[in-house]
Parts: structure tokens; sequence; C-alpha cells
């Protein structure tokens, strides 16, 4: 929290919190013991996200980011690793052999309630975990059960949405990190499901509302502008050694967050 702080971050003791104890935090220290620069990797099976990378002002420019990024991704295991970069640490990524996947728009701001598109939305019950893990999986290519079930500790609400037969196709979360409700994941079968949930997740909040959106998600911006959220500050969603990621992209709408995704 004092990295973040040191950097004009705000602190996010809940995201550090959880990152901490369902992930794994790599750092730096100096001959005093001061952690000067950490990064925190989570993920499942095949995949490692990358997220939280701060090095503290006072060793900026050094080459402590590129040194510990280096060692994320020796103790990666030939995991797919991805993360939200910056304009600043772009090129430092792509120096490492990560390669753009999609430019990425932040959303924030106080949710203005109108026409929700339709859906079969429900709350979840701890007896959809197995469906919205299958979900999850065909979505992102990778098996997070594990990650979902901690997710479920943080999240201030879980909502599934099922088709005709009563089974689940998606599914989204809230959570509420230092001012703002956080709304994600978001995995839907479309943009009309993947809007039903996240209308529903924001019409109530007592708290600015923020999304995170692939630029590639054209509808579901346009939508996100029109209910008050409005566009900020850019990132680029990367993957190392690669601009495809597997599983069925289309499916995907929103991370859990940038640095949980």
């Amino acid at each position: 929290m004092a990295l973040s702080l040191d950097r004009g971050w705000s602190p996010e003791s809940r995201k550090w919190r959880f990152l901490l104890e369902h992930g794994t935090g790599h750092g730096v220290v100096d001959d005093s013991g001061r952690l000067i620069a950490a990064v925190t990797v989570t993920g499942g099976e095949g995949r490692a996200a990358v997220g939280m990378m701060l090095v503290a002002r006072d060793h900026a420019r050094r080459g402590i980011g590129e040194r510990l990024m280096r060692h994320v991704l020796s103790v990666s295991h030939g995991s797919l690793v991805t993360l939200y970069a910056t304009a600043a640490g772009r090129r430092l990524y792509r120096r490492l052999g990560f390669e753009d996947v999609s430019p990425v728009t932040t959303h924030v701001g106080r949710f203005v309630s109108g026409a929700t598109p339709p859906g079969r939305v429900r709350p979840a019950t701890p007896e959809d975990l197995d469906a919205i893990a299958a979900v999850d999986r065909a979505a992102h290519g990778s098996d997070r059960r594990a990650l979902l079930s901690a997710f479920a500790g943080l999240a201030d609400r879980t909502l599934v949405v099922t088709g005709p037969d009563g089974g689940v196709t998606g599914f989204a979360a809230r959570w509420r990190n230092d001012g703002t409700m956080m709304i994600g994941p978001v995995v839907a079968a479309g943009d009309s499901d993947a809007l039903a949930l996240i209308g529903r997740l924001a019409e109530d909040s007592d708290l600015p509302v923020r999304l995170d959106l692939e630029h590639r998600l054209t509808a579901v911006r346009e939508w996100a502008t029109a209910h008050g959220l409005a566009p900020g500050f850019d990132t680029t969603l990367m993957a190392h050694g690669r601009s495809d990621l597997p599983g069925s992209r289309e499916h995907r709408f929103q991370p859990m967050s940038v640095a949980i995704h």
C-alpha cells in the first residue's frame, strides 16, 4: 500500500489482500529491507495474470521493473502471461516479448438508470459454482475455479444469467474498491446478456461504477457512456508471445479487474 501511495495510486487494501492471499506476490527489497518494487500474479491452469507492477519513485528508471518482470516470466513455467499495460509501461513489455491484444478504456461514473436489456438474470448461489466455473473455463481457456471460489468472498453481489432450459450461460459480479464499485468479471453469451448483468449490478450501486472495456466491445462501450460512465484513462491488454488468447474471447466482457483478469 505504501508503494501504491508513493506512485500516486489509491491504497486499495482489499485488492492487495486478495491478491496476496490468493495469488503470488514478487518483490524487491533494498539493503535496508524496504520493499521498493512489487508485482502480483493470479490465474488458473495454464494462465498467469500480472498486476500491480510498482517501483518506488526514488528507484525508478534503474531497470528494477524489467528484472522483476523477467523473474515473473521465468517462474511462470510456460503459462500464458497477460497484463494490462499503461502507455508508460508498454515499451518495456514489448521489449520483453509481449504483444498487443486490445486497447482498453476505463469508464467510471454514477450510473444513470435506464432501460436494461431483458435477460433471465438471478442471484448466484453456492450451488452455481460448478456451472460458473465451466462457463468461465470455456471463455478463458483455463480452469479458474479456485480463484472464482475465493473471489466470491470479495464480491458484493454475484448474478447469473440462464438459458431457456435454466442452465447457467453467463455470470457477473461487483465488488467495492476504495470508493468505487468495480463490475467484473462479466462472462456472457452475447451483448444483450452482458448488458442485462451489468445493468442489474450497476442500477442500485451507492458508489461510482467502473468498467474496463476492450475497444472491440463497441455496443457495451456506447451503452456505458450513455448511462453516465465516462471514458477515462486507456491501457492495453497484452499477452506474452502472442496477440490472440485461448477460449471464446467473444464471451469475455469484463475482467475481475486489470490486476485480476
